[in-house]
């Protein structure tokens, strides 16, 4: 008999690690409190993208004038918008039949098998009572969203409970401004809603690059979202018009009256029903420890995706599940973090990221930096979203391209030209040297390259200006008498 793993939780870490493990050779059982999919299809970046798709065809339709078109803005019905999300994120899981894939790679699958537990180190029992014995476990039971602990926080609507609106609200209140609370403040805006967004720390987004965090808070203030950051929720009030979010910023007492508050302030792991503790693992707060290889303090066993509190990405969750695999069934000393991971939000406009920040970065060497506006980009003025830009990091020394931040539309599209050249070890002289589809907004990658191969000293024979955007590698256009003639 080969190795026994069983995974404990059957989202995109636990079927990425089962099937990894089964791959290997492994005699793998997969445990999944529900079905399988985890949250990524029920309420997470499949329905999500839906309903911010049907923000932006709303938002699109205020646009028509400029396009020379007429007819009425599209009308907004809550239940109807909320059902489709539903339906597409459903059609996608059939389609997925993630159950038969999994089977069909020689995993053991069990649904509904409610919460499992440990009752010792080697053994987990689920809720139908199944008893089921392993060599190695790996933990990816997932996380959920958090309350606070403050006077009327029985009023508040958790992420989860949005799904179930059906009318739009008049006026929202979004209490945490990271990823989860910008994504819904800007599908509220776009869908003609009154937001307020309320963040603890001093600035939006505070885990992407500083110029993403304002040029986000500087789109939102100027589309009409109320933005207090530096703020301290206290309390809310439930009055014959509705809601009262209190909270102090630096300047004072504040306060939103609302139809509906969300809470968007973290995201614990499924720790509770695990019974760690007979396993011999131990937790950090509210997720479960590991090392650099997603080993925890017990060596047999190991935690992936939401549970370990590292990354609450999905593409994130699935290398670890893969990684997490091997080290188990394999006994290798792989590290996640080795693979360069994009990342991006379906915020309006959309900011994406690979790589270090700016400030992270310069600590760690010298580095050169490039940004281009979107409003030097033939595509982006075409379809007037010139509000954005593309920051691109270089090592000085090697030339090779290191981080790529994005602001604006389509920024989760060209994020992975950046993250595929990461990973490639490409300089940034041959980034500039590739011919990119005209027009566009991917040229952006080709104009940041070219502007820092400039700085570092490695234009390609004395190159000085992009052959379709024709673009200095400052930035300027020098338009003299010579005429250009371009086929459509």
């Amino acid at each position: 008999m080969g190795m026994r793993v069983v995974v404990i939780g059957g989202g995109p870490a636990g079927l990425a690690a089962a099937l990894r493990a089964a791959e290997l050779g492994a005699e793998v059982t997969l445990l999944e409190r529900a079905r399988l999919g985890g949250i990524c299809f029920e309420q997470g970046p499949a329905p999500v993208r839906a309903l911010a798709h049907a923000a932006r065809l709303v938002r699109d339709s205020t646009t028509w004038p400029q396009f020379g078109l007429r007819g009425p803005h599209a009308e907004v019905d809550m239940h109807a918008v909320i059902e489709a999300a539903r339906v597409t994120a459903a059609r996608i899981h059939e389609s997925k039949n993630l159950e038969g894939y999994a089977r069909a790679r020689g995993v053991t699958v069990v649904q509904n098998a409610g919460a499992s537990h440990f009752v010792d180190p080697r053994t987990v029992r689920t809720e139908r009572r199944q008893i089921f014995t392993a060599d190695r476990f790996v933990i990816a039971t997932g996380g959920h969203s958090r309350s606070l602990t403050i006077p009327g926080n029985e009023y508040a609507s958790s992420y989860a409970e949005l799904w179930a609106l059906e009318e739009l609200p008049r006026r929202i209140a979004i209490v945490g401004g990271a990823s989860t609370g910008c994504q819904l403040a800007s599908v509220f805006i776009d869908l003609g809603v009154e937001v307020t967004l309320v963040e603890t720390l001093d600035r939006l987004v505070p885990a992407e690059d500083r110029d993403v965090s304002l040029g986000l808070e500087r789109t939102f203030r100027a589309r009409g979202v109320r933005v207090s950051t530096s703020a301290r929720v206290e309390r809310i009030d439930h009055t014959s018009e509705g809601l009262v979010l209190k909270y102090h910023t630096p300047r004072g007492v504040s306060e939103a009256a609302v139809d509906v508050v969300v809470f968007a302030i973290g995201w614990p792991g499924n720790i509770d029903e695990l019974n760690l503790a007979a396993a011999g693992v131990r937790t950090s707060g509210s997720h479960i420890r590991v090392d650099e290889q997603l080993r925890t303090t017990a060596p047999h066993v190991f935690a992936v995706g939401d549970i370990n509190g590292l990354s609450m990405l999905v593409q994130s969750a699935a290398l670890q599940g893969r990684v997490a695999a091997e080290n188990a069934v394999l006994g290798t000393r792989r590290t996640w973090e080795s693979i360069p991971i994009s990342s991006g939000c379906f915020t309006d406009p959309e900011y994406a990221s690979v790589g270090p920040t700016e400030d992270l970065a310069r600590r760690r060497g010298p580095v050169a930096v490039a940004l281009v506006p979107y409003d030097q980009l033939t595509r982006a003025v075409v379809d007037h979203h010139t509000d954005g830009f593309c920051k691109m990091i270089a090592d000085r020394q090697s030339g090779q391209l290191v981080a790529v931040h994005v602001l604006g539309e389509n920024a989760s599209e060209i994020v992975q030209i950046g993250s595929t050249s990461i990973a490639a070890g490409l300089t940034v002289e041959q980034i500039s040297d590739i011919p990119f589809a005209y027009p566009t907004y991917g040229q952006v990658i080709a104009l940041g390259a070219l502007r820092l191969a400039h700085e570092l000293g490695r234009l390609p024979r004395g190159r000085t200006w992009d052959s379709t955007e024709m673009s200095d590698v400052d930035g300027t256009r020098d338009t003299g008498p010579i005429s250009h003639s371009h086929a459509p």
